[in-house]
């Protein structure tokens, strides 16, 4: 994964096309995090995304961004 220095900067600043593109090259590890393997009926487990896992996610990392600061020095 690689953000761009600007993006940072410009997402701790709060602009909302930089977190935008900062979720999207985070959004593979919420997905793999996220994700669960119930069982089904047979046994066998199938991985599914658990969609408010993954919401519970991205909002942590929102919350997170503005406390990048110190890398925008």
């Amino acid at each position: 994964m690689k953000i761009a220095y600007e993006t940072i900067c410009n997402a701790v600043k709060g602009n909302p096309e930089a977190m935008e593109e900062i979720l999207a090259a985070y959004q593979p590890y919420i997905s793999t995090i996220a994700a669960i393997r119930p069982p089904d009926a047979n046994g066998s487990r199938r991985s599914r995304l658990d969609h408010d896992a993954a919401q519970v996610l991205r909002k942590k990392l929102i919350e997170e961004i503005p406390k990048w600061k110190e890398i925008c020095k």
